[in-house]
């Protein structure tokens, strides 16, 4: 996994990247960047009272492995960063330079840990969890008030890479449900080649029949073409308070169907490293205002048969 310096200097221009930050990082991420790029970058966050020499110095040592061919010897961001005043760790399965053992699935972050971090990013990272639940729950447990996490994430093809593509409307009702500011959402790209057919990205999984079927036209999926697009998610904590999930019902449920917000019971899972009852938080009713008129005359007759039923209740 690797993080290009342009994205994390959107951070810096938009003033949510403090001198001497405190920075979690979901994967131990590869610093990408020509010399140049991560000079500048570099020079951006470096605690205001290292010396010039030592700055030089630094970016004298990590010089030969920005961009390096091998992988394995490429420049890590913690390398980047560490030496000149950010505190900064990742959370991985795998070993790395300031990296912390970690499971986003399932494992917790130290109590004394919780609400320190200026910054989290996530670059593509997460959508290799199935823990969606956990990892975002971690996010936020790690973040101070006025910290920020910045989601960079698959939304259109990468079929094959990790389990999961995003949509905007999860980070639209996450920062809802939890009082986020959601400062900025953009896409990057489109990556990959435009002639690059669907289907072939299927061919390592043979169970995939290629055949027609009632409901399925296989010409027309053979001659579909899919690009790749990243999603990026800029968000604000904005008030000490327990992880909420959103649960979508716009889409989901009947007609007339209006759920409040409610609190659950004991928790399980993530909500345990809270030792609070978490309410699960339901997006809004749907506007009628903007729904078709067919579709506004059935939702109106569902309401006034739902009223009615009450009131011959009473």
């Amino acid at each position: 996994m690797g993080c290009h310096v342009m994205f994390l200097d959107e951070l810096v221009d938009r003033g949510l990247w403090p001198r001497r930050a405190r920075v979690l990082d979901f994967g131990n991420q590869l610093c990408i960047g020509t010399v140049e790029d991560v000079e500048a970058f570099v020079r951006r966050v470096a605690d205001p009272d290292l010396g010039e020499d030592a700055l030089s110095q630094h970016i004298s040592n990590i010089a030969p492995r920005c961009n390096h061919p091998d992988q394995t010897k490429h420049l890590d961001l913690a390398d980047a960063l560490i030496p000149v005043g950010v505190d900064y760790t990742a959370l991985d399965v795998c070993p790395g330079t300031a990296t912390r053992e970690f499971d986003l699935n399932h494992d917790a972050l130290h109590e004394e840990e919780r609400g320190t971090y200026d910054l989290v990013l996530n670059f593509g990272t997460t959508e290799h969890l199935l823990g969606q639940d956990h990892a975002f729950f971690t996010a936020h447990d790690a973040l101070k008030v006025g910290g920020a996490a910045y989601h960079q994430l698959p939304c259109v093809g990468y079929l094959g890479h990790g389990y999961f593509s995003y949509h905007p409307l999860l980070f639209s009702d996450l920062a809802e449900a939890n009082g986020y500011e959601l400062l900025s959402m953009w896409l990057t790209g489109p990556q990959g080649r435009p002639d690059c057919p669907l289907l072939g990205h299927f061919e390592d999984y043979p169970g995939i029949t290629r055949e027609d079927r009632a409901d399925c036209d296989a010409s027309a999926w053979a001659a579909l073409t899919q690009r790749d697009g990243v999603l990026n998610v800029l968000l604000r904590k904005t008030r000490d308070a327990p992880f909420r999930r959103p649960l979508e019902v716009r889409t989901a449920t009947q007609h007339g169907f209006e759920p409040a917000p409610r609190p659950r019971g004991k928790q399980t899972g993530a909500d345990t490293d809270t030792a609070a009852s978490v309410p699960i938080y339901l997006t809004a009713r749907r506007d009628l205002t903007k729904a078709p008129f067919r579709e506004l005359i059935r939702e109106v007759g569902v309401r006034l048969r739902r009223r009615a039923a009450k009131t011959f209740k009473r």
